[in-house]
């Protein structure tokens, strides 16, 4: 008999968690589907983001021959995010270029920080420029 309700416990264990597998897998499949985005968001996103770094680029284009260096370099600068916040909407060469520009843009950065923190500390420099 104890045989018996032993196999009968073993029985019900092995349901219960074959129920908790089933609807933890269901639950996570739905939550998944609910939360996911129509498919015609992506196309959507996808032409948003080519047309404002379409438009982005024919600004730049279009810009004065002496246009500030400034206002090119955040238009380059919007362009890379662009590329980079949108990953399914570009292709791995353009999202490659787009991180080397970023992290050269960065390296430029850091070197001209540099180079003003040099001439601050020179005792013949003009502190007020800091």
């Amino acid at each position: 008999m104890t045989q018996q309700i032993e196999a009968e416990r073993r029985a019900t264990r092995v349901v219960a968690a074959v129920v908790v597998v089933v609807l933890t897998a269901g639950g996570s499949f739905i939550a998944g589907r609910v939360t996911a985005p129509a498919k015609d968001e992506g196309g959507n996103a996808c032409a948003s983001a080519t047309a404002a770094m379409n438009r982005l680029l024919q600004e730049g284009k279009d810009a004065p021959v002496d246009e500030q260096q400034t206002v090119k370099d955040q238009r380059l600068a919007t362009v890379v995010n662009v590329v980079l916040q949108n990953p399914n909407c570009f292709s791995a060469d353009m999202r490659a270029q787009a991180q080397t520009t970023k992290d050269n843009m960065a390296a430029q950065a850091n070197s001209d920080a540099a180079a003003r923190a040099g001439e601050c500390a020179d005792p013949n420099h003009w502190l007020w420029q800091c």
